[in-house]
């Protein structure tokens, strides 16, 4: 959303934003909710908000959501609608003076956008507009957005966005958050707010945990970690120089790993949040330090009609890894098995003389090895004849598809016995020929790969039972799940429809509120046994009564009851609205009610049980007369309850006692 999004409310003489220096202080961003209210509600909480900001109502066409331009004194609010077949888009700016003067402003611009076939957003920012930002800066999230993460469930990355503090209440939930702040996935800070030792609340730190999740809605995630986890947590760490215990206060950014050092995660002690002004101080710091880190998170600002988000850096490449050192070894020659080896040529026998010598002499003669092996060093002798006639096959050249077994000659005496050896290898190891077709062993492997055999046949079997039992299975989950999601339907548009009702009904609420504070104040009851049920039916939501008063109204001698009818509505009207909107308006009740009355602080002498923890400037009371009279005299005596956003009457109607 840029200036250009509000072209009819931007009146000629307004002042340059870019020569005084627009300073962003924080941006958040989330999907709503895929329900068709989903963005009139976050409109109408918004428009809602922009009010109080004003101190005032909005111009009718708020009402409808449309374009419009308000200005109450120096505070200005507009907002701008642009409808079509693609997209809806609704932009709201309110600027609003800085307190400390000198022209500066502050102004916070929201954008809901509904796209067609998209789901719709909302963006919100704050901007600061001057020569620089106060140095004790604290920025906040908008009000609204934190009501719309509890009321309608917003979502950042597919994530919901935490509606309070995350109360850790076991080592189970210690667990969870280590493992959240070590998942590299995580987008947003966590801070960590450590109870310190030996408190009496044990789940209470030095900060207000759910005020600081209200104002850094959508920019972190708040963690109060008892002392009684803190171990736990410094133990799943690895480290206490990663951990917080003792009060001290941590804020993990993304990317916190357990390698580092942590000291890029900032970490206060617990002594700088004792003193009031130091828990002020360093709360603002880790507002913001959240803020900081969301301005560089979310997608930059604006983004105007038309416009694309900038395409995303693409991740730095990585670098290439070393081979590791299981990676295979490029393969080597594996040289050749024995079989695939052509055979070695064996020297031939050495020829024979013509008449072979009985056997006898041949063992009795003498043998010359030496000098038989001289005379063949060097060359070969060729094969004998026979050898010739019946060579060995090659292993080398393949086998032919059927061969004969050749029978095995009976040995010849001329042959030798080299040329008889060979013959029988050839015949034995040809590919017709098993030589081990009668080995024992052979035989009952056989017989086991047949039992085996049998067994892998009875295992298909039943896997073919188990598969049609899983498919019958499978379809009668189909079955159920198709029932489950029809009731899950019914349920859900049930729910849309009571939401819806409830909404409807709240709206006629506030429009009937409206119309009888436009035409006067409510009927007044007509007796003190009916005021107690009165106020707890016409003011329960502004006003609360103590038992005190309760029991002051039971026994009331007051005789103006029309007085104290009013007054009670002053309180829960004109005085709650002057307390919930900024300073800057003037109230007295003797021109709203009674010119005999007056209102302020209660005397220091009297003293309730019911406000012993309210500061003493907060204790107030309305009086009439000074006299001690119950007829005649009035007093009630009230506070400010600033969490509920309620006021809370302790005593009434008749003056207290001093103690």
């Amino acid at each position: 959303m840029s200036r250009s999004s509000f072209p009819a409310a931007s009146p000629a003489g307004r002042p340059d934003f870019a020569a005084l220096g627009e300073h962003e202080i924080l941006r958040v961003s989330a999907e709503l909710p895929d329900r068709p209210e989903a963005a009139d509600a976050c409109r109408a909480a918004f428009l809602d908000w922009a009010s109080l900001q004003l101190g005032g109502a909005l111009p009718p066409e708020a009402l409808e959501q449309a374009s419009f331009s308000s200005v109450r004194g120096a505070r200005r609010c507009e907002a701008v609608r642009t409808k079509g077949p693609e997209r809806d888009d609704w932009s709201l700016r309110v600027r609003q003076p800085d307190a400390g003067g000198g022209g500066a402003q502050w102004i916070t611009e929201v954008r809901c956008e509904v796209p067609a076939g998209a789901p719709a957003t909302v963006r919100t920012r704050v901007l600061f507009v001057g020569e620089a930002p106060p140095e004790d800066l604290e920025p906040r999230v908008p009000d609204a957005f934190a009501k719309l993460a509890a009321g309608l469930g917003l979502r950042q990355s597919g994530e919901a966005v935490p509606v309070g503090p995350w109360v850790l209440d076991s080592p189970a939930a210690v667990a969870q958050l280590a493992g959240m702040l070590t998942d590299s996935t995580r987008r947003r800070p966590v801070i960590v707010l450590s109870v310190p030792a030996q408190t009496p609340e044990p789940n209470r730190p030095l900060l207000h945990a759910g005020e600081l999740a209200v104002d850094a809605s959508g920019l972190a995630q708040v963690v109060v970690l008892p002392e009684a986890h803190t171990w736990e947590l410094t133990r799943r760490l690895g480290d206490k120089r990663l951990s917080v215990f003792l009060g001290a206060v941590r804020v993990y950014l993304p990317g916190f790993r357990l390698e580092g050092k942590g000291k890029e995660h900032l970490r206060i002690p617990r002594a700088r949040f004792e003193s009031s002004d130091g828990a002020k101080r360093h709360r603002a710091r880790l507002l913001r330090l959240v803020a900081q880190y969301g301005l560089g998170a979310e997608p930059p600002w604006p983004l105007g009609p038309g416009e694309k988000a900038p395409p995303r850096q693409p991740p730095p490449a990585r670098t290439a890894r070393p081979p590791s050192r299981t990676a295979r070894a490029p393969e080597r020659s594996v040289p050749a098995p024995a079989a695939a080896r052509p055979p070695k040529r064996q020297p031939a026998a050495p020829k024979r003389a013509a008449a072979s010598p009985p056997p006898a002499a041949k063992r009795s003669a003498p043998a010359k090895p030496k000098q038989a092996k001289t005379t063949t060093r060097g060359r070969r002798s060729p094969p004998s004849p026979r050898a010739r006639r019946s060579p060995a096959p090659s292993p080398k050249r393949p086998a032919p598809a059927a061969r004969p077994t050749p029978e095995v000659p009976p040995p010849a005496s001329s042959g030798g016995w080299l040329a008889n050896r060979l013959r029988m290898l050839a015949a034995l190891f040809s590919p017709g020929q098993d030589p081990w077709a009668r080995d024992p062993a052979r035989a009952r492997l056989e017989r086991d790969r047949d039992a085996l055999e049998r067994r892998l046949r009875k295992a298909d079997a039943a896997r073919d039972k188990t598969a049609r039992a899983l498919e019958s299975s499978e379809q009668e989950k189909d079955l159920y799940l198709s029932e489950y999601e029809a009731a899950n339907a019914r349920a859900v548009t049930a729910e849309r429809q009571a939401r819806a009702a409830e909404q409807e009904g709240a709206q006629r609420v506030r429009t009937l509120d409206a119309q009888l504070r436009r035409h006067g104040h409510i009927p007044h009851p007509d007796d003190w046994k009916e005021l107690a049920g009165w106020c707890q039916e016409e003011l329960a939501e502004e006003l609360e009564l103590q038992p005190g008063a309760v029991r002051g109204i039971k026994k009331a001698e007051f005789e103006d009851l029309w007085l104290v009818a009013e007054c009670l509505v002053w309180l829960a009207r004109t005085y709650r609205d002057y307390r919930r909107t900024a300073p800057g308006r003037t109230l007295d009740i003797r021109n709203d009610v009674d010119s005999r009355l007056s209102d302020g602080p209660a005397p220091r002498s009297v003293e309730f049980p019911d406000w012993d923890a309210v500061p003493r400037h907060e204790r107030r009371n309305i009086s009439r007369g000074a006299r001690r009279d119950r007829r005649s005299c009035l007093r009630i005596y009230y506070h400010w309850d600033a969490t509920a956003e309620k006021v809370v009457v302790v005593s009434m109607p008749a003056h207290a006692d001093a103690s």
